[in-house]
């Protein structure tokens, strides 16, 4: 079935055109879901996984001290983030293997080996970015109410402009690396530098793919929010979300109560279809520059 689709076209220097078909690239996620279910139940299983090993750190690691304030116990807080990037990078690869390399012998699109790896190094280079983005964002707004202390109260328009601001040049750098994970994937290499180069002439296309993506993630995430409060309410449950996500438990009862278990049951399946939606759009348009002419391909990957 052929989704309805929105071109951007570009003539390069050459005369050739590189055409994007935003929407059906920006659906790309759903449409993989159909193709393979099998995958998909993998990477739900993995990220159930993910949370019990989560837990189980949790539980085994003692809790920061009383009093110690917003002090971070890097075994409870780090070894559990670990974990999850590990698991999106193998739910990654798996995707790209999906898109790109489809004969390659795998379990469910799933392998353990050096892309894996690889993948990991990435993701570990996204995190420290967009930690950056968020550590330049709390100095200038701590800036900005030092000056407030001086001058008067602070508009509120200039903090909002400031934010804005921040959100948009954060935006901007992860389109720009959107083809980072399936080009590393597809060159057995790194390819961070290179990815931001391909899309040098093609931003304002990809730009619009993941404006339609972040729209999608939005309606996943309102849809979990909305979902799990009817299911709670009907079931007698605190609809409480910061309660269930939080991870102050200290035993099995708590970790495993009624509403974190129905919290888990919703947020998987959604959290998995968020994880299609954002990673497959980057290795789509990855492919279909590589399915493109040979003068194009070269031009690409040059």
């Amino acid at each position: 079935m052929r989704v309805g689709c929105v071109h951007a076209r570009r003539t390069g220097g050459n005369g050739d055109d590189m055409r994007i078909e935003i929407m059906r690239t920006a659906l790309s996620g759903l449409d993989l879901l159909r193709r393979e279910p099998a995958m998909a139940g993998a990477i739900l299983v993995a990220q159930v996984l993910d949370v019990l090993i989560g837990i189980a750190i949790n539980l085994t690691t003692a809790p920061p001290p009383a009093g110690a304030g917003i002090a971070i116990d890097l075994t409870r807080t780090g070894g559990g983030a670990l974990v999850s990037l590990v698991v999106l990078s193998l739910a990654n690869c798996a995707i790209f293997r999906a898109l790109l390399r489809p004969d390659e012998r795998s379990l469910f699109r799933f392998r353990l080996g050096m892309a894996e790896v690889r993948m990991f190094a990435l993701v570990l280079l996204m995190v420290v970015i967009i930690a950056a983005a968020v550590a330049v964002y709390a100095v200038g707004a701590n800036l900005l109410f030092k000056v407030d202390a001086v001058w008067g109260a602070m508009d509120a328009m200039i903090l909002f402009a400031f934010l804005t601001a921040c959100g948009l040049a954060l935006a901007s750098v992860m389109v720009r690396l959107s083809l980072a994970g399936p080009k590393t994937f597809v060159d057995r290499r790194l390819r961070p530098l290179l990815a931001w180069r391909m899309l040098s002439r093609r931003f304002w296309p990809m730009a619009g793919v993941f404006a339609i993506v972040g729209v999608l993630v939005a309606l996943l995430y309102a849809t979990l929010l909305l979902v799990f409060s009817l299911a709670a309410s009907l079931l007698g449950l605190s609809p409480d979300i910061g309660g269930v996500t939080s991870q102050s438990y200290t035993t099995l009862a708590e970790a495993f109560s009624a509403e974190r278990l129905l919290f888990l049951a919703i947020s998987t399946p959604i959290s998995t279809l968020g994880i299609l939606v954002l990673t497959a759009p980057g290795a789509s348009v990855l492919a279909q520059l590589m399915a493109d002419t040979p003068d194009r391909r070269a031009e690409v990957f040059d």
